[in-house]
C-alpha cells in the first residue's frame, strides 16, 4: 500500500509540474513499476500521456512509453462527473493494485476535468 501511495505521489508531482503553468493536455510521468492500462501494459520508466478529444463527447488517452517508436496505446475513457473531482490545480493519476499489478484508474487534469479508465 505504501508503494502505491509513493507511486501516486511521484506521478502527482511530475504531472503537477507539467501542468502548473498552462492547461496542456499532454503530460509526462515516470512509473517506478509497470502499469496496466486497459488490456495493455506500460513498462516501468518514462511515459507520455496525451488526451485526445474527438468531435463528439468521445475522449481517448494515448500512452506512449519512452522506448515506444510506433504508435502508443489508445484507451477510450469516460468523463468523470465534475462534482466527484477534487480539484487542486494540479494534474494527478490514480492507480490501484489489482491481482498484484498496478492499474491506471483515473487521470485528473489541473483544470478539474477528469477521466475514468474502464476496467
Amino acid at each position: 500500500m505504501k508503494a502505491m501511495m509513493l507511486m501516486c505521489a511521484t506521478a502527482i508531482l511530475i504531472c503537477g509540474m507539467g501542468l502548473a503553468q498552462s492547461n496542456v493536455e499532454r503530460l509526462s510521468v515516470h512509473f517506478a513499476t509497470p502499469v496496466v492500462v486497459g488490456d495493455s501494459r506500460i513498462p516501468a520508466g518514462d511515459c507520455t500521456i496525451q488526451v485526445i478529444r474527438g468531435s463528439s463527447d468521445s475522449v481517448l488517452l494515448e500512452l506512449r512509453g519512452a522506448s515506444d517508436r510506433g504508435s502508443g496505446i489508445l484507451v477510450p475513457v469516460s468523463r468523470m462527473n465534475d462534482s466527484a473531482i477534487e480539484g487542486n490545480g494540479h494534474a494527478r493519476i490514480v492507480l490501484s493494485l489489482r491481482n498484484d499489478q498496478y492499474q491506471l484508474d483515473q487521470l485528473i487534469l489541473g483544470d478539474g476535468s477528469g477521466f475514468q479508465i474502464p476496467e
